[in-house]
């Protein structure tokens, strides 16, 4: 009888304790600083003072600032608890140069391993306005000089780093604020901190008598590396990898590009003469659409949601051709002139300036296509556009020359010491 009892007093102790805990009220936020609405700019610091209060002990207090979605887009900040409540007084930086002007809020959360809560303040936040940090090229004649120069706003040049290996390209990431580039057979794929100028990681070259990589492509989200294997991998500054996909089977990639909903990539035979354009889906690398192209792919860019125009070489000529995605079809709008295409650029989303073997031109897709020539300038290498500031920059041997668009006014020309292989333009955002 006695064992009985004493069974029943426990099984009611734990009942009484387990609807205790059931409830115990959460935490109590009180937020008096910022107030609702009030205006920063990024490189602030935000006061933020809050009060939290419970019944039970405080783990913690997190205070993160958040996009209008409830996602974090800058650094959070963690405050261990001390006690059943707990003072918040700190200064919040707002770092993340890449926001847009829009509303935000600064959230406090606090925990006490049973019941977690959450305050939001909305606040405005104004971002820093787009402007353009240098120019950075790629020289080398051979595959023991590849070099990065950096010229500035001014037009001064520096040197800023020497790569070991050969070189294929170079693509800027100004949201990363680094230039990666990647080599073929020795050159290794590099990830260089701008503007501090220095290596930050290297991926070796490593297949023995083989291509290792083809091309880098950034998007500013994603900095994707075409794999002679067969691979299509993305990775962020920190060398995390946040993409993967594969080619067709029996091919490599080589030239990639992408929109906010596709990657679009041209795919080679390894011992045939076809070539495919394949489409997958950027989130997750997953395949859409497949067309056989069989022309080397020299550049690609979107000109509605719907069309990719894509600048190709079959037997030393340039095409032009339009990709319609859902369709998964090609169309010729215009002939151009024959010749092969070096590079290409473009200024709108049916104007073009491509680089051909003697000359310059603008092409422009609207009403069935026409091309006239902008400068002439033969065998460019290398070709950029800056729309924010609408000028041209155009490799040619050694030289960089600068245009004003669309007047074609030549306003500077810089001359390097060995041949100019690639042209970067960094931002600061």
């Amino acid at each position: 009888m006695m064992k009985i009892i004493m069974l029943l007093s426990c099984i009611l102790l734990l009942m009484n304790y387990s609807c205790k805990k059931k409830n115990d009220p959460p935490p109590v936020i009180g937020v008096t600083s910022p107030y609702q609405g009030a205006i920063y700019n990024i490189g602030d610091t935000v006061h933020v003072i809050a009060t939290i209060t419970d019944n039970a002990n405080i783990e913690y207090v997190k205070v993160t600032l958040l996009n209008s979605n409830y996602i974090p887009v800058d650094a959070a900040y963690t405050i261990n608890g001390t006690g059943k409540a707990a003072d918040v007084d700190m200064k919040y930086p707002i770092t993340n140069i890449n926001l847009a002007t829009d509303s935000y809020f600064i959230n406090v959360q606090a925990s006490d391993g049973n019941s977690t809560i959450n305050a939001f303040q909305t606040i405005i936040i104004h971002e820093i306005p787009l402007l353009r940090e240098a120019i950075y090229t790629i020289t080398g004649s051979n595959a023991m000089n590849t070099i990065v120069w950096k010229v500035d706003t001014g037009n001064t040049i520096t040197q800023v780093i020497a790569l070991s290996g050969d070189f294929a390209n170079a693509a800027i990431s100004s949201t990363d604020q680094c230039l990666y580039t990647t080599g073929i057979y020795t050159g290794g794929f590099n990830c260089v901190n701008l503007p501090g100028n220095s290596l930050s990681w290297n991926i070796a070259a490593h297949n023995t008598g083989l291509p290792t990589y083809e091309r880098v492509y950034s998007n500013n989200h994603w900095n994707l590396l075409a794999d002679y294997d067969g691979n299509i991998t993305g990775y962020d500054r920190t060398k995390t990898k946040n993409f993967s996909t594969t080619t067709l089977t029996q091919t490599y990639p080589h030239i990639m590009y992408s929109d906010s909903r596709y990657l679009y990539a041209e795919q080679r035979d390894y011992t045939g003469t076809s070539i495919h354009l394949k489409v997958y889906h950027i989130v997750d690398g997953i395949p859409y659409q497949e067309i056989a192209i069989n022309e080397d792919i020299v550049a690609m860019f979107s000109i509605n949601k719907d069309s990719v125009m894509i600048f190709t070489n079959h037997s030393g000529t340039g095409h032009a051709i339009i990709y319609n995605i859902t369709n998964n079809s090609i169309t010729t709008p215009n002939i151009l002139p024959i010749e092969k295409i070096i590079s290409a650029a473009q200024i709108s989303p049916n104007i073009f300036l491509i680089a051909m073997q003697n000359n310059v031109y603008i092409y422009n897709t609207a009403n069935f296509g026409t091309v006239n020539v902008f400068t002439s300038i033969p065998s460019s290498l290398a070709m950029k556009f800056d729309s924010l500031n609408q000028q041209l920059f155009i490799a040619n041997v050694k030289t960089l020359n600068v245009y004003n668009y669309p007047s074609n006014i030549a306003t500077s020309s810089l001359l390097f010491a060995d041949t100019l292989r690639d042209i970067s333009i960094l931002y600061n955002k």
